[in-house]
């Protein structure tokens, strides 16, 4: 590949820094839930191996969420299929809650199907995005560079949320926590001047 920008100046543009974000946010919130979620289904009163079914099955619907984003990345804009996606994200995390007061099978099907079709589903058009704006020779250092937001979002939700269930006993706060960061890596997407398919 020719062309382009390198890794050096792209960290001086706003977007490196809006797909880095996106990256971190999501993760914190997609994070803070799933590596909690199997201890929280048995708190409000599922068996464990109830609880571990319903996850696995949500890890398998991953892989179907991300390529029908992807596919319908392909008829539609991008940002607003992410945004759809990041609506089934608050679905999951909303029916989890309710589950505290009504552990009804419906909450838990919400919960299977919105998080199972949008963890991870964000992945295919951050990717196809950078692909275009950031084409050329250093692209591959960018989405790198870009990428360790995933890392670092995703190690400080479950810490995160592990330290506030810690401190108050519940996973309200870390729902919450959750919620606002989901709601930020939403927001982002519609912050990126060249969603529209121009290149910098």
């Amino acid at each position: 590949a020719t062309g382009g920008i390198s890794l050096k100046e792209a960290i001086f543009t706003k977007t490196f820094w809006g797909f880095f974000f996106i990256f971190c946010f999501t993760a914190i919130g997609i994070f803070g839930i799933s590596l909690h979620v199997v201890a929280y289904l048995v708190f409000v009163g599922l068996s464990e191996v109830e609880a571990a079914f319903s996850f696995g099955i949500a890890g398998i619907l991953n892989f179907v969420g991300m390529v029908l984003t992807g596919l319908a990345a392909d008829r539609y804009p991008r940002h607003l299929v992410a945004t759809v996606s990041y609506g089934l994200s608050f679905m999951a995390i909303f029916s989890l809650a309710f589950m505290q007061v009504n552990s009804s099978i419906i909450f838990l099907v919400l919960f299977i199907i919105g998080f199972g079709l949008s963890a991870g589903a964000r992945g295919p058009i951050i990717t196809t995005l950078m692909a275009e704006i950031f084409a050329g020779k250093g692209l591959a250092s960018i989405y790198g560079a870009t990428n360790l937001g995933q890392g670092v979002g995703a190690a400080a939700g479950a810490i995160l949320a592990g330290f506030l269930f810690d401190l108050t006993g519940g996973y309200n706060f870390g729902f919450f926590l959750c919620s606002i960061f989901t709601f930020c890596g939403a927001v982002l997407f519609w912050t990126i001047p060249q969603r529209r398919h121009a290149k910098i």
